[in-house]
């Protein structure tokens, strides 16, 4: 029998402002895909050599060609949005952000948890800081209807949003 691919998107809303496209180049140095995505910024790499030298950092560059998957590897009635990476411009109450969708698709739930939560989250964590607003995930399985899904809140807008006293 064989294995049913396994799908796991990551959502992620970041505030739109230079620097944050500057950063985006650097992850777009990690995925390929991004690269399609972003407008291409130079950058000082020695002002992040931590993120870029990381394990993290380093898987992310090794399988983001989990990034791209052929239709049928996907949860049955994936909306097509789902199905590629995109980065595009968004406003949230008033605020120019943008949104960060990265699919990830393989035989191996252990591969794509790895390259989602290992990987892929504690390199947003760090390059973007508290300007990552809100992320989440949804993961699935390829003959299972993408609406099903489980859905996971990993950064909260309301935990960035609190005021302490």
């Amino acid at each position: 029998m064989m294995a049913d691919y396994k799908y796991l998107g990551l959502t992620a809303y970041i505030k739109e402002n230079e620097l944050n496209a500057e950063k985006l180049n650097v992850l777009a140095g990690a995925i390929e895909s991004v690269q399609h995505q972003v407008e291409t910024i130079e950058f000082d790499e020695e002002k992040y050599k931590t993120i870029v030298r990381s394990e993290a950092y380093q898987y992310l560059y090794d399988n983001d060609s989990m990034c791209l998957a052929d239709d049928s590897e996907f949860p049955e009635n994936t909306p097509e949005a789902y199905k590629h990476l995109s980065i595009e411009g968004t406003n949230i109450k008033g605020y120019p952000m943008l949104k960060i969708y990265i699919p990830s698709v393989s035989k191996r739930i252990e591969s794509v948890h790895h390259f989602i939560y290992n990987s892929l989250r504690p390199v947003l964590l760090e390059l973007f800081g508290e300007d990552l607003i809100h992320m989440r995930t949804k993961e699935g399985i390829e003959y299972e209807n993408f609406q099903d899904g489980k859905e996971t809140i990993l950064v909260s807008v309301e935990d960035r949003t609190k005021v302490t006293a």
